[in-house]
């Protein structure tokens, strides 16, 4: 047997509210979705959400800094705090658990990021970078 669900006999919030969760089950991130019905289609918007918690993860941290969840991780790797000291600037604070469980405190990040000269920001690039 074949069922076909027609857009009007599911309503936007059951949509909104599933397709949240299978973002945040993908991608590891919290998402607000929106649906809207335009000219009879469905349409969706998300949009990264930052946790209500005073304790954030490494994809908490990135949203926040709109950075990639790896550049964030590199910020924590040893090599890369002793740069920042020799520059003169503060490494990001953070809390290692175990092996693999980095978090950080929201108002710790939220004032390390403010603390942070925009032109040092300018120089935080996106992916990759290029060497010579």
């Amino acid at each position: 047997m074949n069922f076909k669900v027609k857009p009007k006999d599911i309503s936007p919030e059951a949509i909104a509210a599933g397709l949240a969760e299978g973002f945040t089950t993908i991608f590891g991130r919290s998402f607000v979705t929106q649906v809207d019905m335009v000219n009879g289609r469905i349409v969706v918007t998300a949009k990264e959400q930052i946790s209500d918690s005073e304790v954030w993860t490494v994809n908490d941290v990135s949203i926040y800094t709109q950075q990639t969840p790896d550049k964030v991780l590199r910020w924590c790797q040893t090599r890369s705090r002793q740069q920042a000291r020799r520059e003169g600037r503060t490494p990001i604070p953070f809390k290692k658990y175990d092996a693999k469980t980095i978090l950080f405190s929201r108002k710790e990040v939220e004032s390390w990021w403010s603390a942070i000269e925009p032109s040092v920001i300018a120089t935080f690039t996106k992916g990759k970078i290029k060497r010579k």
